[in-house]
């Protein structure tokens, strides 16, 4: 008979981004930190362990010590699904609330997590001199990803 393994401990160490869609100013700092409760209770519910969730009015980011029984890609869509829902039933914003398609994820090693702790702690204060788009360009290159630039964020037509 064969046997699973299971896991005794694990450091799977996630930085997820996700960006309001049309990268619209749609999060209000008058509840933006009612919105990273909320999120932090998803992470907490599906066995991940949110570390930081922070973010501005155009986006938010998620560290997190990832469960190794969940997927990525599952995991991000349940957040926003989620956290888009939660925006609606509250009638937080006068047009229509929604999330980038897409997402910035990447692992971090363990002694990244405390100094990337503390910069996400700290969003407001660094957006007010660098641009989302401009952290988000810098973290693909820290990171060694290529990209095309009009594949980044979708506008309106």
């Amino acid at each position: 008979m064969d046997e699973i393994f299971e896991p005794v401990g694990h450091h799977i160490y996630l930085h997820a981004i996700v960006a309001v869609e049309f990268k619209e100013a749609l999060i209000d700092p008058s509840w933006a930190g009612d919105l990273f409760t909320q999120v932090a209770g998803i992470l907490s519910a599906t066995n991940n362990t949110p570390l930081v969730v922070s973010g501005t009015e155009d986006h938010m980011h998620f560290l997190i010590n990832m469960s190794p029984h969940y997927s990525m890609d599952g995991l991000i869509t349940e957040v926003k699904t989620h956290a888009k829902n939660w925006v609606d039933r509250k009638r937080l914003t006068n047009v229509p609330f929604g999330w980038q398609e897409g997402y910035g994820a990447f692992t971090i090693s363990m002694s990244q997590k405390d100094t990337l702790v503390e910069f996400l702690k700290h969003q407001e204060e660094y957006h007010q001199k660098v641009s989302f788009l401009e952290e988000f360009r810098e973290i693909l290159h820290e990171n060694q990803l290529e990209f095309e630039e009009e594949d980044l964020f979708h506008l309106p037509h």
